[in-house]
């Protein structure tokens, strides 16, 4: 809802909730074979997971205009608070090669995860004009997030469950974030320019409270920026940049614990982990018409302490994947992106991206590929306030560190409706509508050879009904409320 204080004060909060639930069922078959290839047993673990997933966010802004055109103070607080809760039930069977029941009996084992995640979100930002063109913009954003990970293990023993110690443990992460920016831009004639310099601290503590473990990382940065463009006759702009940018690695990327669901491939983070830092050099060129636009961009990108995910064996014969930061990659592209209104109700939208990518590793080798990916939007009005969106998305086949990963291809659909006098949306998404969407991979390393696929839950519908107090939808919504089409990726 919106306070107008005045004529040059705004004040406005909103609250959201969100909650899922949902049922995944997960099947891995292992075929076992003696030194001569000959198959000796089959073994299956299937798994049930049940899980709920309740949302809360606040959001309250602050808008402040002035007689200045152009000058402007927005400040902004959020509050998150969400929960995730998944129980599985596992089922281990060992059979002989002609199919029959093996005499290793059954194993059954379940799994109870609890998650909880808040986050503060605090930023402000002002705009100065010093000039017709010319701006400062100064600004601050602070993000302070606590997440807590309970994770319990137990196995169907003499007709109890028992609890396996060295599987079960209550993970926590603490993160604080604090960033500050500086931008100057101005444009005499043709030619439009702009600086910046950001600069960030983080301080992360991560905890196995079992095992009492504790990692407390921080680190600044200094993240400069550039810009240089200039506009042609008919509508051309050509822009030469630079920009530096950091990546932290996920939270269950630093969760040391050892993941669960296969057995015989497993998953461990790392704590000690260090974020990814890349400088990027682009040259755009920018082309409008009436009712579209494309633009094409040539990019080197170099990116340094890259997080791979290493497999190796451990002693037990049981593969134990870990991300570890063990590369310099280097990236050279061409990225095509293109918008039209093919008709009033009709619009389209894609980007194609073909590149070059060498990662160099001093312990596993380099890897060099040369590769794709694309992605086609389509957004019609079928009926007034109906609208409907195809997403197709491609993403070729290119080489790791350790093997090579394949094509991957998959389509989502959605259709929303305004109702209530536009006050509330009714949305409907279908993710993956074909079912072949899966991760197809092939890794060799000392000892080892392997094929594997995964494949994401199968084909997902879900129902969003978002309403809104005294506000108007916001045209062409990208992120936010839930109402909007939004497929990810």
């Amino acid at each position: 809802t919106d306070w107008f204080i005045n004529p040059k004060n705004t004040l406005t909060a909103s609250f959201l909730f969100r909650y899922g639930d949902g049922d995944n069922n997960t099947s891995i078959l292992y075929r076992d074979f003696d030194k001569n290839y000959e198959l000796t047993s089959i073994t299956t673990r299937d798994e049930q997971e049940t899980e709920t997933r309740p949302s809360y966010e606040y959001n309250l802004n602050y808008k402040r205009t002035f007689d200045k055109k152009g000058q402007e103070l927005t400040a902004a607080i959020q509050y998150q608070d969400s929960g995730e809760n998944e129980n599985s039930d596992y089922i281990e069977s060992v059979y002989n090669p002609d199919g029959t029941p093996g005499e290793i009996p059954d194993l059954h084992q379940r799994s109870l995860t609890d998650e909880t995640q808040t986050m503060w979100l605090m930023e402000t930002d002002y705009i100065h004009p010093i000039s017709e063109n010319g701006k400062i913009e100064l600004g601050y954003r602070g993000t302070q997030r606590k997440i807590g990970n309970d994770f319990l293990v137990e196995e169907f023993n003499d007709s109890e469950w028992e609890t396996i110690d060295g599987l079960t443990n209550y993970f926590l992460y603490d993160e604080d974030i604090h960033a500050g920016y500086l931008i100057y831009g101005d444009k005499k004639g043709r030619i439009s320019y702009q600086a910046g310099l950001r600069m960030e601290y983080s301080h992360v503590v991560t905890e196995l409270v079992a095992t009492n473990e504790i990692n407390d990382r921080s680190y600044a940065d200094w993240f400069p920026s550039a810009h240089v463009g200039y506009e042609f006759e008919g509508e051309n702009t050509l822009q030469v940049s630079y920009s530096s940018r950091i990546k932290r690695p996920h939270f269950w990327y630093l969760n040391p614990f050892v993941s669960f669901s296969d057995s015989r491939n497993q998953w461990q983070g790392n704590p000690n982990l260090n974020p990814e830092y890349t400088s990027s050099y682009e040259l755009n060129h920018i082309k409008y018409w009436d009712k579209s636009s494309i633009s094409s961009s040539l990019y080197y990108r170099h990116t340094t302490d890259v997080i791979q995910r290493i497999r190796e064996i451990n002693d037990e014969g049981v593969t134990v994947a870990r991300p570890q930061n063990l590369a310099v990659r280097d990236a050279w592209g061409l990225d095509l992106t293109f918008s039209t209104e093919v008709t009033k109700i009709w619009k389209l939208d894609g980007n194609v991206n073909l590149f070059r990518q060498i990662t160099e590793s001093e312990q596993y080798g380099n890897a060099d590929t040369y590769s794709w990916q694309a992605r086609i939007n389509s957004r019609v009005i079928i009926f007034k306030d109906v609208e409907t969106q195809l997403r197709i998305n491609y993403r070729g086949p290119r080489e790791t560190t350790q093997g090579r990963t394949q094509s991957m291809f998959y389509t989502d659909i959605g259709i929303s409706k305004d109702i209530f006098q536009k006050k509330a949306t009714l949305t409907l998404n279908v993710r993956d509508i074909f079912n072949t969407r899966q991760y197809r991979y092939t890794t060799e390393g000392t000892g080892f050879y392997s094929e594997g696929t995964f494949r994401w839950s199968s084909t997902q519908a879900t129902l969003t009904f978002t309403y809104r107090l005294n506000q108007k939808k916001r045209p062409e919504r990208q992120q936010g409320g839930g109402g909007g089409m939004e497929f990810g990726g």
